[in-house]
């Protein structure tokens, strides 16, 4: 699948080509968007948070989650950093946590 978009910058057109490739995965209960220039991809639907939209990159490591309800952010390793919306508590708000610390576990 190729993603083409036309803009004009001072007069002049400009092509930007986005390849890459568009599957379902009914074993895991998600759509996958795979950007063939980076590595990166997007999934849409059941992910470690649940269900929505997660972003890796090309390395397959999870950079972020969101389920509509809640936001999560990885480091490099896979390890939560930042959380906001609904927290594990229940309560509202956002918490980052220093480096090397998994902030779902801090709310024990």
């Amino acid at each position: 699948m190729s993603i083409t978009t036309n803009k004009k910058y001072t007069g002049q057109k400009k092509n930007s080509v986005l390849s890459g490739a568009i599957r379902t995965e009914e074993g895991n209960n998600r759509t996958v968007i795979n950007d063939a220039a980076t590595g990166n991809y997007i999934t849409f639907g059941a992910h470690v948070d649940g269900f929505g939209v997660a972003y890796y990159d090309s390395n397959k490591d999870i950079i972020k989650t969101d389920n509509g309800k809640r936001e999560i952010r990885y480091r490099s390793g896979g390890i939560p950093y930042f959380i906001s919306g609904v927290l594990p508590d229940g309560s509202l708000g956002t918490v980052i946590s220093k480096e090397g610390i998994n902030v779902i576990s801090l709310f024990g």
